[in-house]
């Protein structure tokens, strides 16, 4: 009976050490993926662009508060355009600046 011996030997190893459980070969695949297409890609990506159900609760909440965010900054900035002549003062000589009229005068 020393293949009982053995398998409890295993089995003893396996509670220590859980075997791979999905999320984790996930992970581990997701990394491998991403860390190829970074080195070939100049678009990176991350674990969650292959697996987005690796994602926390957390992480997607945190995610929909920056979207909300970033859509009421960018509606407040429309508005402001619309609006405010300082604010389309300001755009203009921000765009002059790109274009290279540093003096701030719109050609």
């Amino acid at each position: 009976m020393g293949g009982s011996r053995e398998l409890e030997r295993v089995l003893e190893f396996d509670a220590q050490s859980p075997p791979l459980t999905l999320r984790d070969f996930q992970w581990a695949m997701g990394s491998i993926l991403a860390v190829l297409h970074n080195a070939w890609f100049k678009a990176k990506v991350d674990v969650f662009d292959f697996y987005p159900g690796l994602k926390t609760p957390e992480m997607r909440e945190r995610e929909e508060r920056v979207a909300r965010k970033r859509a009421e900054l960018e509606a407040h900035y429309r508005w402001a355009l619309e609006n405010d002549p300082a604010a389309r003062a300001l755009a203009a000589q921000l765009e002059a600046r790109k274009r290279g009229d540093h003096d701030g005068n719109a050609r």
